[in-house]
């Protein structure tokens, strides 16, 4: 019995099977990356070790009026953007322009779904306008974000 191997030879399988180990193997190497940010943060050492940042950030959010539980969430923040998660902040950016160039795609896909037809030519404009505010307003929350993580 022969393998169906899709018009491939040897070496090409061969070469094929290379590229997808080595995806594999960074994919694994991702993951394990993000798995120790992730113990990182749980564990209480890391906490302990930041606590005079968590508590500074606290007492100066308690100074400009929040409530107890406003102090406490400052100080939490505070502790955690002292413990670095270079693969998990990158994992993240990512994921934020995945989101952006997909909303961008979708609506880039609405004009000619919709163009000509008088029916709903004028629902897809309003909805592709309102698909473009809220991609505006994401880029400028994001922006705006990014800004004040910088200033931390």
């Amino acid at each position: 019995m022969k393998a169906d191997t899709n018009g491939l030879t040897m070496n090409q399988l061969a070469e094929r099977n290379a590229e997808h180990v080595a995806t594999v193997a960074a994919l694994e190497a991702r993951c394990a990356a993000l798995a120790a940010e992730g113990a990182k943060l749980k564990n209480p050492d890391n906490w302990l070790s930041q606590s005079d940042y968590g508590y500074e950030a606290a007492e100066v959010a308690t100074q400009n009026g929040a409530t107890e539980d406003e102090s406490l969430r400052a100080g939490m923040i505070a502790i955690i953007n002292r413990i670095e998660t270079p693969a998990t902040d990158a994992f993240l950016a990512e994921v934020r322009t995945e989101v952006i160039e997909w909303l961008d795609a979708e609506i880039s896909a609405i004009d000619p779904v919709y163009r000509g037809d008088p029916i709903y030519e004028h629902d897809a404009y309003w909805m592709k306008g309102k698909v473009r505010d809220l991609i505006q307003k994401s880029r400028e929350l994001f922006a705006a974000q990014l800004r004040q993580e910088a200033a931390q």
